[in-house]
C-alpha cells in the first residue's frame, strides 16, 4: 500500500473535484505485533495514512 501512495519519497497528491487536496501522509505508528493467543499465532502491522483538503470557491 505504501507504494502505492507515496511515489520517490512524496506522497501522491490526490485529485478530487471542487476541493485543493494536499499531499497523502503516510505512518507506522507501532512496530509489527504477534497475537499468541491464536492458533497458528496470527502477526500483523498498523499503519495509517490521510490527507488534508479544502474546498475551492
Amino acid at each position: 500500500m505504501k507504494a502505492v501512495l507515496i511515489v520517490a519519497g512524496l506522497g501522491v497528491t490526490p485529485t478530487i473535484t471542487g476541493e485543493r487536496a494536499g499531499r497523502v501522509w503516510y505512518s507506522v505508528p507501532q512496530p509489527v505485533q504477534t497475537d499468541d493467543d491464536v492458533t497458528p499465532p496470527l502477526v500483523f502491522h498498523t499503519s495509517e495514512c490521510g490527507f488534508e483538503s479544502t474546498l475551492t470557491a
